[in-house]
């Protein structure tokens, strides 16, 4: 779904909304909040009870495929510019369907907002996420 390179950090926000898809809903329009809600399904509604902690979900599976990729030329990181852009071979990795919809969206709703603000209105855990692997 990148079309260019594109900011480490977004990407990384991106995911996190990916997984989490819950943490979009409350910073969208409600119309695309609905539409995210219907396309998703429960998994973008409100979290409540018990929920097991983003980082430590995420962090191996992640750093795993990120090295892999980037190892193999399918990520290409601009270092300088602190960017990610598709390499050689990463658009044979099957996404067809929901995974490349999903992405689109929120990186499409992501343009029409502030990082910044939207960074830091994200759960501690989260947001140290996204700023510590953004720098790794």
């Amino acid at each position: 779904s990148m079309k260019g390179p594109v900011p480490r950090r977004t990407i990384r926000l991106a995911t996190a909304m990916m997984l989490e898809p819950h943490l979009l809903t409350s910073l969208i329009p409600h119309a695309r909040a609905l539409e995210w809600q219907r396309l998703v399904g429960q998994e973008a509604g409100p979290r409540t009870g018990n929920v097991v902690g983003f980082a430590g979900r995420t962090n191996q599976g992640w750093g795993t495929a990120v090295s892999n990729h980037r190892g193999n030329g399918r990520l290409i990181e601009d270092m300088s510019a602190g960017t990610w852009a598709s390499g050689i071979g990463l658009d044979a990795i099957d996404t067809a369907g929901w995974p490349d919809g999903r992405a689109r969206f929120v990186l499409e709703a992501l343009a029409d907002l502030d990082l910044d603000t939207t960074v830091t209105s994200m759960p501690d855990e989260i947001q140290g996420w996204i700023e510590y692997a953004a720098t790794a």
